[in-house]
């Protein structure tokens, strides 16, 4: 397709047969101003008559010989971002003073003049049929992009063509990024480095990216120090929703109404592209729904089954077997950004707000290479995650984390308005297919305790230094909490109702709690590090930062206080799990959900 020679510029006018005697008085630095339109105007006040880009004629008359009346002219036509300005020399004007000809010099505007009498009307007739002609132009070339990138959208697979086409129409490189995705970048002179995931972070873009957006290139994007060139960007938009963003590299002299066309134009066919992709993903993610579903309520029928995704295909069963049979273990991830009773409407927001947190997920997950079935129950992400065969015998977990982390973190950028820590529970390896239900329990207590944490570093035993006793239980993922490292608050769960619970740890520690409000006193605090320590007095003296005569009168008083003798077994792991309880309970945060 032949592109068009892009908007009218004053040097393309002063090239034409009715500008043959005019002469560049002053402003050639201005000689590439766009040029709009041409305007008579022969009154003083002018800068109110233009909307800008035009080309102005007259003779003089609206300031006559006054030197500051011809200033005044001047600069309103400057101001009001005028093309520049043709004057009839004559009896109104019978030449250009010195300060009219630094002016418009310093300020790059184009002041023409044309020493004998010129018919103006044909100036602007010359120059409007230019103008239209240049715009049908326009038109044309539009219209023939916007059919040659809806051929693009019908077909699967096209983006990389659309972004060469593109690339050959805006005559410069071109960029897409994919929130999600690697970036695509089209770039035949190779004028640009390599680009990571990174990308848009190394840009001065607005945030929020709403409209279309000029930004100046990273140096390290430069070709030189001579480089002017700047990014013309636009965001992609689903349903609302940011998908990515789309842009071209270019001299900030050529960026006009025709390449901001072309680049509306291409992103509304990537929007279509990306639309499509979203309408095969929602089909599949009913299908995913209900087989998760079916996965946590322990329907072994389900397996061996096939689940087909987007260049994604995976058999289980006995082809499957042969290369070894996959783990699996269950993330359940709360979602409070759902507002209650969402999901009973049915409506187009539950819809929308469901494929955005169902396809983040997945993202996030596939991220940590592992392949996530995913559904949302109520407020909360359920997602079923398989390990490959490879990793058998390799505790997920860790993996898991990373995923949920990068969850919580795509949730933050998407505009949701997720708080800093999202609660997650994760469950421990299944065996086979049937413990998926198990792990799905045990995800749904790991939860619980996450969203009763104690502070935004996981749960703790106590603030320990090197060398004394260590914490059996160690999150490591702030509201993230495994089943399988949660230790004694794993029990915390299942003590329901609360009260009753309440009520055994006050009749453990009511006596000491009481004598530490009223002295002022932390035996309380001595008595959990001192169990903590396995009842080795000398590494709580040290935990503790104490002498150990101190240590031994504070255990004095807490027999003493104490309704149970710390030496019977019993006795003993009754007061150790009445302390977590009591400190859980003193630190809880409201529940999320």
């Amino acid at each position: 397709m032949e592109r068009m020679n892009g908007p009218i510029r004053v040097a393309d006018l002063l090239a034409r047969p009715v500008f043959q005697k005019a002469q560049l008085a002053a402003g050639k630095d201005g000689l590439d101003r766009e040029v709009r339109w041409v305007h008579i105007l022969d009154v003083s006040n002018v800068g109110s008559l233009i909307h800008g880009r035009e080309l102005v004629l007259t003779t003089g008359i609206g300031f006559g010989a006054s030197v500051e009346g011809f200033r005044a002219y001047l600069q309103q036509l400057i101001d009001a971002g005028a093309s520049g300005l043709c004057i009839e020399l004559g009896d109104n004007i019978a030449g250009i003073p010195q300060p009219i000809l630094a002016l418009a010099d310093s300020s790059h505007f184009p002041l023409i003049v044309f020493p004998t009498e010129v018919r103006f009307v044909d100036i602007t007739q010359d120059a409007h049929g230019l103008i239209l002609s240049r715009h049908h132009k326009l038109l044309d070339d539009l219209e023939q992009v916007a059919r040659e990138l809806q051929r693009f959208t019908v077909h699967t697979g096209s983006v990389k063509r659309m972004l060469a086409f593109l690339e050959q129409v805006v005559g410069a490189p071109v960029l897409y990024g994919r929130f999600g995705h690697p970036p695509i970048t089209v770039d035949s002179r190779r004028t640009l480095p390599p680009l990571d995931d990174a990308w848009l972070s190394e840009l001065s873009i607005p945030d929020p990216l709403l409209s279309q957006s000029v930004v100046e290139l990273p140096k390290h994007w430069q070709q030189d120090s001579t480089d002017k060139r700047v990014l013309v960007v636009q965001p992609v938009v689903v349903l609302g929703m940011t998908r990515g963003v789309f842009g071209f590299v270019s001299d900030p002299d050529t960026v006009g109404e025709y390449l901001l066309l072309i680049l509306d134009k291409a992103v509304s066919a990537l929007a279509q592209d990306e639309f499509h992709r979203l309408a095969l993903v929602e089909r599949q993610l009913f299908f995913e729904q209900d087989l998760v579903e079916q996965m946590v309520r322990g329907e072994t029928n389900v397996l061996p089954y096939k689940v087909e995704l987007q260049g994604d295909r995976r058999e289980h069963g006995s082809a499957m077997r042969s290369k070894g049979v996959p783990q699996y273990c269950v993330a359940v991830i709360s979602a409070a950004l759902i507002p209650p009773n969402l999901h009973e409407s049915n409506d187009e927001e539950w819809f929308t707000l469901r494929t955005e947190l169902s396809m983040t997920a997945r993202l996030a997950f596939q991220s940590q290479e592992l392949r996530p079935y995913v559904a949302i129950r109520g407020q909360r992400i359920v997602v079923v995650v398989e390990s490959p065969a490879k990793s058998l015998g390799k505790d997920p977990t860790p993996q898991v984390k990373r995923a949920i982390q990068h969850l919580q973190e795509a949730l933050r950028q998407s505009g949701t308005q997720m708080t800093q820590h999202v609660p997650a529970g994760i469950g421990q390896a299944a065996k086979d297919p049937g413990s998926i239900k198990q792990s799905y329990e045990e995800a749904l207590l790991a939860l619980y305790i996450a969203e009763r944490s104690l502070d935004s570093e996981g749960f703790h035993l106590s603030r320990q230094e090197p060398g004394s006793a260590q914490s059996a239980v160690q999150t490591g993922a702030g509201n993230i909490v495994a089943f399988q490292e949660a230790g004694i608050y794993r029990w915390f769960a299942l003590f329901q109702p609360e009260q009753g619970s309440f009520h055994l740890a006050d009749s453990d520690l009511a006596t000491v709690v009481a004598y530490d409000q009223k002295h002022q006193t932390n035996l309380l605090q001595t008595l959990k590090t001192y169990l903590d320590c396995n009842m080795s007095k000398q590494q709580t003296a040290d935990a503790l930062y104490i002498h150990r005569q101190t240590l031994y009168h504070r255990l004095e008083q807490i027999e003493k206080l104490l309704p149970v003798d710390l030496r019977d077994p019993k006795s003993r792991l009754s007061v150790h799990v009445s302390l977590y309880y009591h400190e859980q309970k003193q630190n809880q945060r409201p529940s999320r959900s």
